[in-house]
């Protein structure tokens, strides 16, 4: 999983995750490798976003590349944890 999330640059964290531990490694990972991460108050609602009836642990999305159509959010949800989290 380490080598995926080195070539995403954005991680979403779901909050609710029971041990911690399964994920504690990301947000650490994340910050030496420069990647923004961001959490989500529970597991379902990240399962929800990514349009599946099951619950996510963490989600890693790729920086769209050429003439993506999702571009667009994409900027958006990277500005938006930009002002969140100043020191990621």
């Amino acid at each position: 999983m380490i080598i995926v999330v080195s070539f995403s640059r954005l991680v979403i964290l779901a909050a609710d995750i029971y041990p911690v531990e399964v994920v504690a490694h990301l947000p650490v990972f994340c910050e030496e490798k420069g990647i923004l991460y961001s959490y989500v108050p529970s597991r379902q609602a990240l399962g929800t976003a990514c349009l599946t009836k099951r619950a996510a642990s963490a989600i890693m999305i790729f920086e769209p590349k050429g003439d993506a159509s999702y571009q667009k959010y994409y900027d958006l949800v990277a500005k938006g944890i930009k002002n969140i989290n100043q020191y990621v």
